[in-house]
This record gives structure tokens, C-alpha cells and sequence, in this order.
């Protein structure tokens, strides 16, 4: 039983390197596409009125990037997004005050 449990940790383990090795290997303007693709299109487009025409090029093509990116590190990015929206906004998400 604690072989088994010693293969499940190292199957969790290796899960965990996969993921910080797919994450590591993204640029910021893919975790960008990542969010935009997230956020459906209308929402989307409402952002991309604010950037430039090299901005939206860029994004767009991260987009194709980033089409094979697992659930897992789609998960990680929004976890990281939400973690620093909250870090910088007075919005108070999760607050219960």
C-alpha cells in the first residue's frame, strides 16, 4: 500500500512539472490569449478597442499559440489573473465585507 502511495505521489509530482514546464514556456501576450479566449467574444471585443493594431496582432496571433494549452494550465492563469486582480483592485472580490 505505501508503494502505492509513493506512485501516486510521484504521478502527482510529475503531473506538477508537466504544468510548471507548460506554464514556464508561455509569454505574457499567450496568457493574454488564453484570457481573451475565456472571456467569449463580445467581452473580448470590448477589450481589444483599446489596443493598437500591433497589440491586436500580436494577441491574435498568440491566440493560434496557444490552442493546444491544457486545462490545467488555463485553470493556473485564471487562478494567477484572479490572485493579482485582487492584489491590485478595491473591488474586494471575495470579500465579504
Amino acid at each position: 500500500m505505501a508503494e502505492k502511495e509513493k506512485q501516486m505521489s510521484s504521478a502527482e509530482i510529475e503531473a506538477a512539472e508537466k504544468l510548471q514546464s507548460e506554464l514556464s514556456n508561455l509569454s505574457g501576450a499567450q496568457r493574454a490569449a488564453v484570457l481573451m479566449l475565456l472571456l467569449g467574444e463580445q467581452q473580448a471585443s470590448e477589450i481589444v478597442k483599446f489596443m493598437n493594431p500591433q497589440e491586436v496582432q500580436t494577441l491574435g496571433g498568440a491566440m493560434v499559440d496557444v490552442s493546444d494549452v491544457s486545462q490545467e494550465a488555463v485553470n493556473a492563469i485564471l487562478d494567477d489573473f484572479v490572485a493579482t486582480i485582487k492584489k491590485q483592485s478595491s473591488l474586494g472580490l471575495g470579500n465579504t465585507d
